[in-house]
Formats: structure tokens, sequence, C-alpha cells
């Protein structure tokens, strides 16, 4: 339950596997796209542990001890991290979105987009897990945190510029 330890545990797991891709990339084991593979499916992990991770965090007097992540809650990947081509100095272009409809406790997803933010940039001896870039959500750095699904494609349909739909062609669910 030590939340500094839990961010430490996940900045090691990401050092200690980044090297291991490094040597095999020096060595030439590893070719540029397998690499980007590899290092997208490192992000799509810490991503997902620091999402449950923050869950607990947030939901603890409701649910202590469960690793579900929230029901209804979507972490979406732009840029790099939505194409799966992450590369050593990439950071998270990240949306999130929800659906009221089937949200158990969706007046607790703000809380747990900022938690998560935090867990993925905060800065400790063992560095940061990742930059996020939250630019891309709807109306953006105005808009809000975290969007309904609905309000999301309201916006994509009618107010969203060129390079947003742009932008949306390489985005994924993570």
């Amino acid at each position: 339950d030590d939340a500094e330890r839990q961010y430490e545990i996940l900045r090691h797991t990401k050092q200690v596997i980044t090297l291991q891709l490094n040597v095999a990339d020096i060595e030439g084991r590893l070719g540029v796209m397998a690499l980007s593979d590899e290092l997208s499916r490192l992000a799509d992990m810490l991503l997902a542990t620091a999402l449950v991770l923050a869950w607990r965090a947030v939901s603890a007097d409701t649910a202590p001890g469960d690793w579900s992540p929230p029901i209804g809650f979507a972490v979406v990947g732009y840029g790099k991290l939505g194409s799966k081509e992450i590369g050593y100095a990439s950071d998270l272009d990240l949306v999130f979105l929800f659906e009221p409809l089937i949200a158990k406790e969706a007046e607790r997803f703000p809380k747990l987009a900022q938690r998560l933010n935090s867990w993925l940039n905060t800065m400790t001896a063992g560095g940061v897990l990742y930059e996020t870039d939250l630019r891309l959500r709807p109306d953006g750095i105005s808009g809000l945190l975290v969007s309904p699904v609905d309000a999301f494609r309201d916006y994509q349909l009618h107010r969203a510029q060129t390079w947003e739909h742009q932008a949306l062609s390489r985005a994924r669910f993570c």
C-alpha cells in the first residue's frame, strides 16, 4: 500500500526492461520495428498497471484490495502510443473517456485521471515513468480531463479541426 514504493517499482521495471531492449538493439538482435513493438508493449503494460494502482488509491474505500480496472473508463492513446511506434524517449499522448451508461463510479474518474497522470509524470529518485501530453482531449487544455463518450463523439463530428481527425486515425484503446 506504499504509493512511493509502487512508483519506484514501476520505474525500476521500465528501466530494467528498457536496458535489456537497448542491449538487444545495440547487438543487432532487434530491428527497428521489433524494438518499437517491444517498447509499445512495455508502455501498455506499465500504463495498465499504473491505471489499476491509481484506481485502487482512488476507490480504496469501496473496493479495498481489488485489482480490477475501472468499469466504463477508457484510456485512449494517440500518436506513437496509439500507433505502437514508441521509441526510447517517447511521451504518451492520452485522452480519458468514460461511458456513463455502464460506469458505476464515474464521479471518481476525474480524480482517477489526475492520479494516473501524476503517477506517470511524478519525478522520483528513479526518474519519471513517462511524460504525458493531455492536450489532444476535446477543447485541448481548457477541456474536461475526462469526457463522456457521447461528448467526445459530438466534439469529433462538429467542432474538431482537421488535424484532430488526423490524430484520431492513430488512436487506440489502451
